[in-house]
């Protein structure tokens, strides 16, 4: 998210396709994860690309726009780091989850965002946004906040520093100093003001205090936060992924039907991921390469600049789950330049 973007030559080779657009998510996590809700649907939208020689920020940011879902990048990651993943999907999820395994990141996800950046400074991040506990979520302490039921759009333009960042989530003026830095454009679509707010302050170190009422530094925690997950299915394999991380966590049914997990921030985070790999999109027709190929109607937007031609062919045929052969007859002309 931090740092101004150099504009080097990218290189994209992308095919995508998305269900139909959704409408924006009306209220806030409030304490709540609902597995079917809206942000898991978006996220779990089949999506195939191929990114080659491409800035690891933009492209997670590509990726997060045609989903309509909020990204954060923590600032310690270089923005312009050329990245290539080759083929990758089938999903949203998927998609930005080996983007960012391409600079060493992990992803969580909390209130319509995607948080991105090395797992310390995420889970750090996910920790403060789990502590603005809203009905039916409470930290260790017992302490709850409700949050906004009002979503906004939060944006600031290119070469903006972190206090005037803060303000525009606040929608205020605020004198707030903080470390100087100058950062790229942004815009967060549906979110709450404090997610907002608590969002730029975990940039620089920062976060909210208890009461809300002042900011303090940043501290590290492993206590255990209550979170309710609403229409889990089959959580066995989510479970696992939790114990591996969080042996002493904790979870049982709720009488709704939902399930309430105590857990870190660390296994918050392994837990939402297994539950959004489980609910990807399932890939096309897995028949013949042919009829594979007929039932697959994604579109493909096509950006190349001096590539040949057989490179072309063997990354449609990858992201289409298919193998090519090229004759040797067609072997000179394969070589190409388009």
């Amino acid at each position: 998210m931090m740092g101004r973007q150099p504009s080097p030559r990218t290189e994209w080779l992308i095919s995508l396709v998305l269900t139909a657009v959704l409408a924006p998510i009306s209220i806030a996590e409030t304490g709540n994860f609902d597995v079917r809700g809206e942000f898991a649907a978006k996220l779990a939208a089949p999506m195939s690309m191929a990114i080659d020689s491409a800035p690891f920020r933009e492209s997670l940011l590509k990726v997060a726009q045609t989903a309509t879902v909020n990204l954060w990048v923590d600032r310690s990651v270089d923005p312009s780091r050329l990245v290539t993943t080759g083929p990758i999907g089938p999903s949203v999820y998927e998609c930005l989850t080996k983007i960012a395994a391409e600079s060493g990141c992990v992803i969580g996800l909390s209130d319509n965002t995607v948080l991105v950046g090395p797992a310390d400074r995420v889970d750090d991040a996910l920790t403060v946004l789990l502590r603005l506990a809203g009905p039916g979520a409470a930290n260790a302490s017992g302490a709850q906040r409700r949050r906004d039921t009002t979503l906004v759009t939060v944006h600031w333009d290119e070469l903006t520093t972190p206090s005037e960042a803060f303000s525009a989530a606040l929608g205020r003026s605020t004198q707030v100093p903080m470390t100087h830095d100058l950062w790229p454009a942004n815009t967060w679509q549906n979110i709450d003001r404090h997610v907002a707010a608590a969002l730029v302050l975990a940039q620089v170190g920062l976060q909210p205090s208890a009461d809300g009422r002042s900011i303090e530094p940043m501290q590290a925690s492993d206590r255990g936060i209550t979170v309710t997950y609403v229409n889990v299915a089959q959580p066995e394999t989510a479970l696992e992924s939790l114990r591996t991380v969080d042996a002493n966590s904790a979870s049982r049914p709720e009488s709704s039907g939902g399930m309430l997990v105590t857990t870190t921030a660390t296994g918050h985070r392994a837990f939402r991921d297994a539950l959004q790999k489980a609910s990807a999109s399932p890939e096309t027709d897995r028949g013949s390469p042919v009829g594979k190929l007929r039932a697959d109607k994604r579109q493909f937007t096509l950006k190349l600049l001096n590539k040949p031609a057989r490179d072309v062919f063997n990354y449609l045929a990858q992201t289409a789950g298919v193998v090519v052969v090229i004759e040797d007859s067609a072997t000179a002309a394969c070589a190409a330049m388009i």
